[in-house]
């Protein structure tokens, strides 16, 4: 059971973040939303496994 809800939380996160890199003009601060992105993303592949 608590898998399945960090996984939704990840899951939000990862929405959040990418709304926030789409409305980013700075090339710093998406560099750094793009490694967040990446990190949660490997986050959730591995609760999947």
């Amino acid at each position: 059971m608590s898998d399945n809800k960090d996984r939704f939380i990840f899951m939000r996160e990862l929405t959040r973040l990418h709304g926030e890199y789409e409305r980013c003009h700075d090339v710093r601060t998406k560099e750094e939303i793009t490694k967040d992105l990446a990190l949660l993303k490997k986050a959730i592949e591995l609760m999947s496994q």
